[in-house]
């Protein structure tokens, strides 16, 4: 293994990194988006064979813990940066010394054609620019088996999401007693809707900070309901220093754009997420459209 790093001024994950653990479902994946993910790819395998080689765009330690409780399957991660992976590694509950890390982007793979039963990621279609969905596509179509299957967790808008304004959402928030983790996720994810725009499919999260700035007084949020200052800072913690752009689309537009591509072969839904009037969390199984 390469563990070669890379300097901290570009890279993009820094954040990520340190504060994985403060992220709580649907943000990352449930142990129920784990059962669904181990049930779709098991149902992929058409066939019974002594192996089987799998990738993993990304470094999600809840996909890789799954993937190590079973040695027919060769695993292979992809990502930008090998910080990443070793940070995400540290927080695994299974070792899998025989994992094999590629550092590189998603546009344009070191790996070789036609040779995965399966790719899995989970929430890699919003870091991705649109402009370059058609070549990021392709790519999983050149690695991908032809009757190989690509699970991928992703968000969108859809009929169930409401976007309020950010005092509403703070008033909605404080009623009870106390604030989770999981509280302080839902507050920063269906907040952050504040900062879509439909038109580009972008939502950018400066747009969440310059709102929650009014409440800053004296370098400290001081918000009247001493509750919304907890939720206002742990969003903050979580999610500074709200410089990043993420690909944001409608469910009609989600799956317009996959059917291009690929063949809806299966899609469930996070169920958890539903009441949360937010983004909608889908695993897509999707099969090869065209050939390239």
């Amino acid at each position: 293994m390469n563990f070669e790093t890379i300097e901290k001024n570009v890279n993009p994950w820094e954040y990520m990194c340190e504060r994985w653990n403060m992220f709580a479902p649907p943000g990352r994946p449930s142990k129920r988006d784990v059962e669904k993910y181990k049930k779709l790819l098991y149902n992929s395998f058409a066939e019974e064979q002594p192996s089987y080689n799998v990738l993993v765009l990304g470094a999600t330690p809840e996909i890789r813990d799954m993937l190590a409780q079973d040695k027919r399957i060769n695993v292979f991660l992809v990502d930008i940066t090998m910080d990443m992976i070793m940070s995400m590694t540290q927080l695994m509950d299974y070792t899998n010394d025989s994992e094999v890390w590629i550092k590189s982007n998603w546009l344009n793979m070191p790996l070789p054609d036609n040779y995965f039963d399966a790719i899995l990621s989970d929430l890699v279609i919003c870091n991705v620019d649109e402009k370059s969905h058609d070549i990021f596509f392709k790519e999983i179509l050149r690695i991908l088996k032809k009757d190989g299957h690509w699970l991928n967790r992703v968000y969108f808008v859809d009929n169930n999401t409401k976007i309020r304004k950010l005092e509403d959402l703070i008033i909605e928030y404080c009623e009870g007693d106390l604030t989770s983790k999981g509280d302080i996720n839902n507050f920063r994810s269906t907040a952050g809707l504040i900062a879509w725009n439909k038109e580009k499919k972008l939502l950018d999260w400066s747009i969440l900070y310059d709102e929650m700035k009014k409440y800053i007084q004296d370098g400290q949020f001081s918000h009247p309901i001493p509750k919304a200052n907890v939720i206002l800072q742990g969003t903050y913690d979580l999610f500074k220093p709200f410089n990043k752009k993420y690909f944001l689309d409608s469910e009609e537009g989600n799956d317009n754009e996959f059917s291009q591509y690929f063949h809806i072969y299966n899609r469930v839904n996070d169920e958890e997420s539903i009441a949360l009037k937010e983004k909608a969390y889908y695993i897509y199984d999707l099969t090869r459209k065209i050939s390239i």
